[in-house]
């Protein structure tokens, strides 16, 4: 009996494991998607900032609404009622409003239409590979004149606030924070999903952190910042009252753009398809197209992110991920 079941034993954990791998790596497709700040770039692209800064604003106060349900100012309430309208495209309300608001100007370029319509699975899983069924490009947006993917806003909440917990609430250096960040770019996230290592992305997980800590404003800023940022919530009679708008675009700068803080790419023959189809841009505009397009822009990016430049700018361009 023994040997007449473990065939098929064995078959069924096969079944299992590949089960649970196609359902492991489409739940990881929902949460992966990549930008093309390249492509009809400089088409006019109306500031969404207003618009923007008005839902951010009412979500808000809908988690404080939530929040003070418990009758006192119990702060894990607050944070877990405001994470469930700031965190990712599927699973709340604001980054779904990014993305499907008549409000939003947005430029939406496909896939097949991109700088990375010639990646294969091989290249990319997500745009040569999944991106066939389902086209998670980003669309780009206009804040205050710096061209952002929307998916920025969903590391800028999302993966903002396991940076803050990291280090304002369990105490950890903010370099070794900084290197979980790069951990999930050059991990199953970002470069065995997409075959590309955002640097844009940890600019906005790292200016999250600093947004999750404005909330309340009870510890010191990592980075400066030209002007004093929250608190925007306080406990006033066992109650949390929010006493200052947000403006999101205190938290935007030009290390959001993947065409100025340029993409690595985890692969020589997909870093050389998306360099051959900005060879096609150049021709079409009648002007060089390159990463990065502009070398002013990123020179301000060196101030504001000093000392921690070297672990969230990439200054070389379009280039190769290191192997160690």
């Amino acid at each position: 009996m023994y040997y007449l079941m473990m065939p098929i034993c064995h078959l069924t954990f096969n079944f299992m494991k590949f089960y649970f791998v196609i359902i492991l790596v489409l739940s990881f497709h929902c949460f992966a998607s990549e930008v093309d700040n390249f492509t009809r770039r400089d088409e006019p692209l109306r500031d969404a900032t207003d618009v923007l800064n008005q839902a951010a604003n009412h979500f808000l106060d809908q988690a404080v609404v939530s929040a003070n349900k418990s009758g006192a100012c119990d702060k894990q309430r607050l944070y877990r009622a405001i994470k469930l309208r700031f965190r990712d495209r599927y699973q709340d309300k604001f980054a779904d409003y990014v993305h499907t608001s008549p409000d939003v100007t947005r430029r939406t370029t496909k896939i097949k239409d991109s700088i990375y319509a010639d990646a294969s699975p091989i290249n990319s899983l997500i745009m040569g590979g999944l991106g066939a069924v389902y086209d998670s490009n980003a669309p780009v947006l206009n804040i205050h004149n710096v061209q952002i993917g929307g998916d920025k806003f969903e590391h800028f909440f999302g993966m903002g606030y396991y940076y803050f917990r990291r280090h304002y609430l369990q105490g950890q250096a903010i370099e070794k924070v900084l290197d979980f960040g790069m951990g999930t770019e050059t991990g199953i996230l970002g470069r065995y999903m997409t075959g590309i290592i955002s640097f844009a992305d940890l600019a906005a997980n790292f200016k999250g952190m600093h947004f999750w800590n404005h909330l309340l404003h009870e510890g010191p800023d990592v980075l400066h910042f030209a002007k004093k940022l929250g608190p925007y919530i306080r406990c006033e009679q066992d109650q949390w009252v929010r006493i200052e708008d947000i403006d999101l675009s205190q938290y935007v700068d030009n290390a959001w753009d993947e065409a100025i803080n340029c993409v690595l790419f985890s692969n020589q023959k997909f870093l050389e398809k998306v360099q051959n189809q900005l060879v096609r841009l150049s021709q079409q505009s009648g002007q060089s197209v390159t990463c990065l397009v502009s070398s002013d822009a990123f020179g301000e990016l060196t101030q504001i992110y000093s000392p921690y430049g070297p672990k969230v700018l990439n200054k070389k361009g379009h280039g190769l991920l290191k192997k160690n």
